[in-house]
Order: C-alpha cells, then sequence, then structure tokens
C-alpha cells in the first residue's frame, strides 16, 4: 500500500500529549520531510509488489523497520502484507501513522516559525538537545542523505545497510518536547526560530 499525501492524526497520548504553553500554538514539526520518506517507501513498495527481487524485499522490511519499534510489534506479517498487496484499510493506517509519525523524527515546537521548511528540506536541531537526542538528530540527519542517495542509485543493498546501521539509535519514547530557552528564540513579529549558533548539549 503507497501512502497519499494526507497525513494521518499524530498520536495524542503517553509522552505525546501536546504541551501546555500560554500564549504559544504548539505543534509537531517533522526534523526529515514527510515527503521523502512517502516517496522512498512508495517505491519500495511498487518494486516488492512488482518484481520478485528478495534484495527489495528485505530493504522494505529493513526500512519499515526504522518505524516499528513501538508501534508495529506485528512487523513480518505486516511486510508480507504489503509484498502480496493484501494490506486491509486497518494496517494500512497503521502503516502509514507509523511513518509519518516516527517519534525519532519529531520536535514539539512553535506553530508560527520564521525558519519553517515546510515539507522540503531538512530541519535539524542543534541546540538543547541531551547526548541522546543529539545522536539520533545526526542519525537522521545521515538517513536523510542515504534516502536521497537512494532515490537517484536504487541500491536496495545500500539502503538496507542504512536502516540496520541507524535502527538502533533512533529508539526513543516520544517526540522531543517544547523546550523554549534551550532550543527556540523569538525572531519578532510574534514569530519563533530554532537556535542555530553551534551545538549545545544539555543534561539528560
Amino acid at each position: 500500500m503507497k501512502l497519499g499525501t494526507e497525513r494521518p492524526p499524530a498520536p495524542q497520548s503517553g509522552p505525546w500529549r501536546r504541551s501546555s504553553v500560554p500564549g504559544v500554538q504548539l505543534m509537531y514539526h517533522h526534523v526529515m520531510p514527510v515527503s521523502l520518506l512517502r516517496e522512498v517507501w512508495n517505491y519500495l513498495v511498487e518494486q516488492a509488489q512488482t518484481t520478485q527481487s528478495a534484495a527489495c524485499h528485505t530493504a522494505l522490511r529493513q526500512f519499515l523497520a526504522l518505524f516499528a519499534t513501538r508501534t508495529l510489534p506485528d512487523l513480518e506479517p505486516l511486510v508480507a502484507g504489503v509484498i502480496q498487496n493484501r494490506t486491509d484499510n486497518v494496517n494500512g493506517a497503521r502503516i502509514h501513522s507509523a511513518i509519518v509519525w516516527a517519534p525519532w523524527n519529531i520536535v514539539e515546537g512553535p506553530a508560527n516559525r520564521a525558519d519553517d521548511p515546510g515539507d522540503h528540506y531538512l530541519d535539524r536541531f542543534t541546540h538543547g538537545l541531551t547526548r541522546l537526542e543529539a545522536l539520533r538528530m545526526r542519525r537522521v540527519e545521515e538517513l536523510y542523505a542515504d534516502f536521497q542517495e537512494f532515490l537517484g542509485s536504487r541500491s536496495f543493498q545500500n539502503l538496507s545497510r542504512a536502516a540496520v546501521a541507524a535502527r538502533m539509535d533512533l529508539v526513543c519514547e516520544g517526540p522531543i518536547p517544547f523546550r523554549p530557552e534551550q532550543m527556540w528564540e523569538q525572531a519578532g513579529a510574534g514569530l519563533w526560530r530554532k537556535r542555530r549558533s553551534g551545538e549545545r548539549i544539555i543534561p539528560g
């Protein structure tokens, strides 16, 4: 099942409960653009369903495993369903939500940003992260380059290796929460922007 452009709603429970800050409207920002994730996944699905390439099937499995740590414990039957083109609506929605809302790819921040790249570019953060968050951010940046390279080279083996190498560093419970003093600064006219001058790690 391919992903469409309409996004499923974000999770709302547990670590996904939105912060409450007077006077600041918050939203979830994607570090790696959803458009890139969708393009990689849709190509994998198309090739997996139209070829008998074991390398392609492995790449699809390893790609989905990046998003399946908590939300898709039944990974193998889901992968088999995708390859055989028999994914029902319920499981299709679960896969879509897992890919769009991978917690390692999400930062909570102000809705009104002066520097929002939209769904086009990497939105990497360097200020106000814990060491584990900084490691995840670097891994996401590496995956961003790996996914772009894959769309040019179509090398299933390289994509599989990149996904396997990154997976353990991406394990986390929820998005990076809003930290106004450490990660953000006001840009005037009611707008915010992320802090940029170097990398600043916080305890945690």
